[in-house]
């Protein structure tokens, strides 16, 4: 009886349990591997700066996480003022959970990472009854087992604003619109390119229910956000509310974005055109995806994976854990055995970029360099059939 209840979650709880093994490897594995031997004896003389591979486990952004979250035990401490933090509201607030069980920062690096599992855990149950909804396998959602999300999942808090950004889709296609405006600000609030989702959804508003349900939504949307910093503001003043989003607006390019090579060959003169044109790039699928809400509920899922890889590569500075922003949606909306196999190959080379390319061979390598044009291309190409090609609904 119980054993037939589970059947049709068994994919989800197949996610959950081994995110959750994955927090365990990641609490017990050292950071470094092979940073002994022959192996890494060969590495450092080819490369000095070799130190070891961060196969399982990286620290680096859980540290970071740690710091931001201090305003909680620091006595009269406020988050943005004596506490800086790069990050939106919800996301901060959410570094200071693991807090509430430990002031050790090793011991917060095993709370966050079980956080993240239970984050991944909801994220696959989301994902499954997304597919079943459109007639996909539930079984779509164990991709989010494959090493680039599974790796960063666990490692970053990537999973929570992803969760709560397809959390939003599964209520806008569940017609409880008003949720999903909720869920969309919260996403928004933990990170700000959910935003980039807000056309398409009140484009849905507008099919379902009329201009009316739109200002309705819309409403809902702009209030959360609003609600949200005015606590903020009057706890720690009007500038934290906008410290994390001009952090994040005049971050410059790293070496890993496609924005930097192209940047590389241009006269400085150029390049505020350049960043523009970026900007308009990361936009454009956001403002032309409402057409997509007339051709039906797969087609949003579709949109949806179109709107975060165009603001994923044209991003000035890239980041290798947006991988799992990227599959959840790209697992449901993928029709047919090519468009799968492209979500399988990116979310892999996401994994091969980091941490297997940038510790092995080095974060300007020419090796790095040409396994992020690879997956950027892929990338480019998985957008472009999202939004080209049109399938029928059932």
């Amino acid at each position: 009886m119980i054993l037939d209840r589970l059947r049709p979650h068994a994919p989800a709880l197949a996610v959950a349990l081994l995110a959750f093994a994955m927090a365990a490897a990641v609490a017990a594995t050292p950071q470094l591997l092979f940073d002994q031997g022959s192996f890494a004896a060969e590495q450092r003389a080819r490369r000095p700066g070799y130190h070891g591979i961060r196969l399982v486990r990286d620290d680096i952004d859980r540290n970071i996480y740690a710091q931001r979250g201090e305003f909680a035990v620091k006595p009269g401490a406020r988050p943005y003022r004596e506490v800086t933090s790069e990050y939106p509201e919800l996301a901060t607030y959410f570094f200071a959970l693991p807090y509430l069980v430990t002031r050790s920062v090793a011991t917060y690096r095993i709370v966050f990472s079980v956080l993240m599992a239970a984050a991944m855990g909801g994220l696959a149950f989301v994902v499954a009854d997304l597919a079943r909804r459109l007639g996909r396998s539930p079984a779509r959602a164990l991709l989010l087992l494959l090493p680039g999300t599974l790796y960063f999942g666990i490692n970053r808090f990537d999973a929570l604003p992803a969760l709560l950004s397809v959390g939003a889709a599964s209520a806008l296609l569940g017609r409880r619109t008003a949720l999903a405006h909720v869920l969309l600000a919260a996403a928004f609030l933990t990170k700000a390119y959910a935003v980039l989702y807000l056309p398409l959804f009140l484009a849905v508003s507008v099919r379902d229910g009329g201009r009316r349900r739109a200002a309705r939504d819309l409403a809902i949307f702009v209030g959360v956000i609003a609600v949200a910093s005015a606590q903020l503001a009057l706890w720690a003043g009007v500038d934290a509310v906008l410290a994390p989003f001009r952090y994040q607006l005049g971050r410059q390019e790293n070496p890993e974005s496609l924005y930097h090579y192209i940047a590389a060959g241009l006269a400085l003169a150029a390049r505020p055109w350049l960043k523009g044109i970026f900007l308009g790039l990361q936009a454009a699928p956001a403002a032309l995806a409402i057409v997509g809400a007339r051709d039906g509920d797969r087609a949003i899922l579709r949109w949806m994976t179109a709107i975060t890889i165009a603001f994923v590569v044209f991003s000035r500075f890239q980041s290798p854990q947006w991988v799992v922003w990227i599959t959840p949606l790209a697992a449901v909306a993928a029709s047919g055995p090519l468009e799968l196999a492209l979500v399988v190959a990116l979310d892999v080379l996401a994994y091969v970029y980091f941490p297997l390319g940038y510790d092995i061979a080095g974060a300007k390598s020419p090796a790095l360099a040409t396994i992020i044009g690879i997956l950027t291309g892929l990338r480019l190409v998985l957008a472009a059939t999202m939004v080209m090609r049109r399938e029928k609904e059932r």
